[in-house]
């Protein structure tokens, strides 16, 4: 069975400065990512933050992102060039393990 791992780069407190790279059996796949240099828009809950009325850092959770199967028509292209269909799901999760969202880690405070 064909194993993925997708990373991320970017790190605190420049976590939305960074690349993504695909593993997949622990090689990195040459295709060129779409979404390269920005989160990977996969379903999730996140943070935000911001300030309060005393100017107080609040961190706040939500959800966004796309589920699996409009993640995968979304990036059918770039999935058809890295992945047997059967495997979509399998790319899509490695991608979410390790997703994000701007104005999440607070570095930018």
């Amino acid at each position: 069975m064909t194993k993925y791992y997708a990373e991320w780069s970017g790190r605190y407190p420049c976590l939305c400065s960074g690349e993504w790279t695909l593993f997949v059996d622990d090689e990195p796949c040459e295709v060129k990512i779409p979404f390269q240099g920005d989160c990977a828009d996969t379903f999730g809950t996140y943070e935000e933050w911001h300030f309060d009325e005393n100017w107080c850092e609040v961190f706040e959770d939500y959800e966004c992102g796309m589920h699996c199967d409009d993640w995968c028509n979304e990036y059918r292209d770039y999935l058809e060039r890295v992945a047997p269909k059967s495997d979509w799901p399998l790319v899509f999760e490695a991608f979410q393990a390790n997703d994000w969202r701007h104005n999440s880690c607070g570095g930018c405070i």
